[in-house]
C-alpha cells in the first residue's frame, strides 16, 4: 500500500496549449510536482451521462486506487463490458484488474497504450489525447509502469 504522499491522482482544469484553452485533467501529483496524464475533451460518452469532468474525476480515482492497491504494476489493453479499454494488472500476462479508461469505438488502444507509457515512464510531458484510428486485430500488450522511478525522475510542471 502507498501513502498517498507519495503520488496522488487528481482530476483539475489545466491549460492545454494545443486547445488553447482550459480543460478538465487527470494530474499525477507528487511533492515534486505536477504532470498531466490524460485531457479529456472527447464528448464521446456524454451521452450515456459522462461529460469531461464526471470522466476526468473517475479515471483520475481508479489511477489512484490502482495505485494504492499496488495493481498499478501493468497497464494492459483488454474488453469489458463489450467494450475497449486500457486496465491495470499486478503482472505480465496478469488479467485486466482495475479498469483505468473506457476508450471509444474508434480509438486505438496500442497508441494510447505507448501514450500513457511515454507520460508515466516520465518520457513526455505530453499528455494522452483520444485521436487514433481503429486498426484491426489488436493484440493484447503489457506496459511495465515503475511509479517510483515516476516520482523521483518525471518532468513535472
Amino acid at each position: 500500500m502507498k501513502s498517498d504522499s507519495e503520488l496522488e491522482f487528481r482530476c483539475l482544469k489545466g491549460y492545454d496549449y494545443k486547445l488553447d484553452k482550459r480543460v478538465p485533467s487527470t494530474y499525477a501529483w507528487t511533492k515534486r510536482g505536477k504532470l498531466a496524464v490524460v485531457r479529456w475533451v472527447t464528448d464521446h460518452f456524454e451521452r450515456a451521462g459522462y461529460d469531461h469532468w464526471r470522466r476526468c474525476y473517475e479515471v483520475s480515482d481508479r489511477f489512484q486506487k490502482a495505485y494504492k492497491n499496488g495493481s498499478l504494476e501493468y497497464l494492459t489493453n483488454g474488453t469489458i463490458n463489450g467494450q475497449k479499454v486500457i486496465c491495470t494488472a499486478r503482472s505480465a500476462a496478469g488479467g485486466c484488474e482495475d479498469l483505468s479508461i473506457t476508450l471509444r469505438p474508434g480509438d486505438n488502444e496500442l497508441e494510447i497504450l505507448a501514450s500513457l507509457e511515454r507520460v508515466l515512464l516520465g518520457r513526455s510531458d505530453t499528455p494522452v489525447y483520444h485521436e487514433s484510428d481503429d486498426p484491426e486485430d489488436i493484440p493484447q500488450i503489457y506496459v511495465e509502469v515503475d511509479m517510483e522511478e515516476f516520482i523521483r525522475t518525471a518532468a513535472f510542471e
